[in-house]
């Protein structure tokens, strides 16, 4: 398979999604954007949480190999080790104060809808 041919299929496809999204209704519309919202919120959350597991993951390999290593220490090493100390320490903070947030966030929704149903 060539790059034009893949070219082309992909540029046709895009066109198929353009001219089935002018022929829908304004609802289905609604709701195909709402599905796609939902889907890239999920996809965006994903990533980051990726991100911050695997570079506290790799950080923390770093220091255990540094620790576990027989071998005579040079500069780049105890560089390596400060760099891997504080991504460890710099991301594992930030992933708890975000895991915090939603948490607060989640608990503010269940009183908000607690208190829906109760009239004053």
């Amino acid at each position: 398979m060539n790059t034009w041919t893949i070219a082309i299929a992909v540029v046709g496809l895009i066109a198929k999604i353009l001219f089935d999204w002018v022929k829908t209704s304004p609802e289905q519309r609604a709701e195909l954007l709402g599905i796609g919202t939902k889907t890239f919120n999920y996809l965006r959350r994903f990533i980051i949480v990726a991100f911050f597991i695997t570079i506290i993951g790799f950080s923390a390999l770093g220091i255990y190999l540094f620790w576990a290593s027989d071998a005579a220490l040079g500069r780049k090493d105890v560089i390596l080790l400060l760099m891997h100390v504080f991504n460890l320490i710099i991301y594992g903070y930030t992933a708890l104060e975000m895991i915090r947030k939603i948490a607060d966030l989640k608990r503010r929704q269940r009183e908000a809808h607690a208190t829906d149903g109760i009239e004053t």
